[in-house]
């Protein structure tokens, strides 16, 4: 039987004895479709402007969009009275007054047949959702386009009540970067409103002023025992003398004039540039001498003190004429730790974090948690930069409940935006994208409850169990014993930890198996054609972490420098190759169909280049170590079990051939595998490829 979820829906179901089939029963409230056909309109009151009423009309297009998956029809704009049509849904936009004030809506029925939505050009969807959610009880569980979760039906109906959005929520920004697919949909849509990220160069000093008329001598660094004349990136490796007192001066001017040319803007950046290059003179040394050391453990060095003193020039300059600006900036390397003075109301400070990283070690929870109290009381409003997602996470990197504790501590001291870095969430991402998106809205929600919803709908109650067993898994492998000997352990408090290049230094013998075979019983027990969709996304992602490791030979590796330490495991990680192989390359064949060939698939940028998957440079990867220990006769004798697969490609064939009839040395011709060995030559990130010709 379908779930139901939320409040009150429309449409019930009605179980009829076992396996009972689904019975819609229409409910008398504000109907949306009858019989497949619309009988509502959508009709356009409030708009200040044409640019708002087409951001309105794209809208309202979207959830037309789906309402069609779903019903078969879309709701018209209809001018008039039309018999069809007798119930009238009023959109009213109200312009944007307060940055924090963009997300709100709200709907009401003022009379019958009359459903009033009231929103601004951000939240206008996130209303509209509601009608899809409520009347057609269907989800958005993620970015891939299967990830709309509905089941057909021809009547839509609303309970008639007032709604709004909940009044406990991130009210400056709700975004990961790069999400495809239902990206609105599922409200992590940033509107550009709230400024923070790197932006030295566009407000306080405009690059492409000052690299024509040349850059002012007061502001520029000293770097290596030399002042900067002009930066050779703007965004990168270099930052004004925070320190001079005639930098906020001249910034708070550049600013103030952009300001009167954008009486509608409501924030502006002092984001620091990008990579260090803080100021070495005498006088941001003095100031930062006693700056506190940052909780990033591979931070050289403390600038909070001069770069705080910095952003509360600029902001005091700033405050008589703007008084309602927000000036978004990093809290970053360098500048993580609040200083020791009073910070400037107006400044809402970006933390940079790894909130998953907190998962793995409670010390870094807790030095976390810290840092984001202490900010909390410094300034009224905080957010994070978090670091914690990521395609190239193979293996689903989640800590749900640490991730929603994260959140909901970030809120109660003061945090108000949130924005993933490195994301293009997949379906792998399914359910943190979910839980983030929900809890982005409303930070009272139970983050248990959202995540059961996640697990129910998306390949039905009878795929829950191993689709938990999945995540409970890969949450593990995270906080593993075998991760804490992982090269990637140390990375734990660093500023951020992408660990795509040693994620699977972790693994051990049977766990990607394990992980597949789970997802090949969730795929077993989808029932409707949305449901056995998206478990097929499901088992593509799994058979390519599998083949991926198991091409590799990973999991036989020490787990601190994936290097294989004696022969028992190489021959153990080569049989385990020859008695797997048919059924590898044949999964290996659907995930490049699916990653690189499949039209639906919305996230092929992430994946990198069609060499990723190619299978000659992983199986040299797992070749070539084994070739150290080919005089071992169990390994010999492994190496000649694989050599006889039919299923090898001729490379393969080749450069195994090479290892059998060598002296255990590497005489792989590829000019990746030269002997000696020249690692500059190999790319350090999985899934390894060779560099040729370079």
């Amino acid at each position: 039987m379908r779930i139901l979820c939320g409040t009150i829906l429309a449409v019930a179901v009605a179980a009829v004895g076992a396996g009972a089939e689904c019975v819609e029963k229409v409910a008398a409230d504000f109907a949306l479709v009858r019989d497949g056909a619309a009988v509502a309109r959508f009709e356009f009151g409030a708009m200040p402007d044409e640019k708002m009423k087409a951001a309105a009309e794209k809208d309202v297009a979207l959830f037309n969009r789906h309402l069609k998956e779903v019903t078969g029809c879309e709701i018209g704009s209809v001018n008039g009275q039309d018999a069809r049509c007798p119930s009238i849904i009023r959109i009213d936009l109200k312009p944007i007054d307060r940055l924090d004030t963009r997300f709100e809506w709200k709907i009401e029925f003022p009379e019958k047949g009359l459903m009033c939505v009231e929103a601004t050009t951000t939240s206008l969807f996130t209303a509209l959702r509601q009608l899809l959610e409520e009347g057609c009880d269907a989800r958005f569980l993620g970015t891939e386009r299967c990830m709309f979760q509905f089941e057909p039906r021809r009547n839509v109906s609303v309970e008639v009540r007032a709604r709004r959005n909940a009044p406990h929520n991130f009210s400056l920004l709700r975004d990961v970067y790069g999400t495809k697919g239902n990206r609105r949909e599922l409200g992590l849509t940033d509107d550009g409103l709230f400024k923070y990220t790197h932006g030295i160069p566009v407000y306080a000093f405009p690059g492409d002023i000052y690299n024509r008329d040349g850059w002012p001598e007061a502001i520029m660094p000293v770097l290596n025992g030399k002042r900067l004349e002009c930066p050779s990136d703007l965004y990168n490796r270099w930052q004004p003398c925070y320190s001079n007192p005639e930098t906020a001066r001249i910034a708070a001017e550049n600013i103030r004039g952009w300001l009167r040319k954008h009486p509608d803007a409501r924030s502006i950046t002092l984001g620091m540039n990008d990579n260090g290059g803080y100021c070495e003179c005498d006088a941001c040394r003095a100031m930062d001498a006693d700056a506190e050391k940052s909780i990033f453990s591979n931070d050289p060095r403390s600038v909070s003190a001069s770069y705080y003193t910095f952003a509360n020039r600029v902001a005091e300059a700033l405050a008589g004429e703007f008084p309602n600006l927000r000036i978004g900036l990093l809290a970053y390397t360098g500048t993580i730790m609040p200083p020791k003075f009073p910070v400037h109301p107006s400044i809402v400070p970006m933390m940079t974090l790894d909130t998953l990283s907190s998962g793995m070690d409670p010390m870094v929870r807790a030095r976390q948690d810290g840092v984001i109290a202490r900010w909390g009381r410094k300034v009224r409003e905080t957010g994070i930069w978090d670091y914690s997602w990521g395609g190239g996470y193979f293996i689903p990197r989640v800590d749900f409940a640490g991730h929603a504790a994260r959140l909901k501590h970030l809120y109660a001291n003061g945090g108000r935006a949130y924005f993933g870095e490195n994301s293009m969430p997949d379906a792998l991402d399914g359910p943190k994208t979910y839980l983030i998106a929900r809890l982005l809205e409303n930070i009272d929600a139970d983050p248990d409850i959202i995540l059961g919803e996640w697990y129910a709908r998306f390949a039905g109650r009878a795929a829950e169990r191993p689709l938990r067993e999945i995540y409970s898994l890969a949450a593990e492998y995270w906080r593993s014993n075998s991760m804490k000997r992982s090269a990637l352990w140390p990375a734990r408090d660093y500023i951020y930890n992408y660990p795509y290049a040693n994620q699977f230094f972790a693994l051990t013998p049977g766990f990607t198996e394990r992980l597949l075979s789970l997802t090949r019983e969730v795929r077993g027990k989808a029932a409707t054609p949305g449901e056995k969709a998206r478990a097929e996304v499901l088992v593509r992602h799994f058979e390519r972490l599998d083949c991926m490791a198991s091409f590799t030979g990973i999991a036989y590796m020490a787990p601190n420098s994936g290097e294989l330490v004696s022969a028992s495991d190489a021959a153990k990680m080569l049989e385990n190759f020859a008695a797997r192989a048919d059924a590898l390359f044949a999964a290996w064949a659907r995930v490049r169909r699916y990653f690189l060939d499949d039209p639906d698939f919305d996230n092929k940028a992430v994946y990198g280049s069609r060499g990723s998957y190619a299978a000659v440079p992983l199986l040299a990867e797992q070749f070539g170590k084994a070739a150290g220990f080919a005089k071992d006769p169990a390994v010999a004798a492994a190496l000649g079990k694989v050599a006889a697969l039919g299923c090898l490609p001729d490379e393969v064939r080749v450069l195994l051939g090479n290892v059998i009839s060598g002296d255990g040395e590497n005489h792989f011709s590829n000019p990746g595998f030269a002997k000696p060995l020249d690692e500059a030559r190999i790319k350090t990130t999985l899934p390894h490829e060779i560099v040729e010709g370079e």
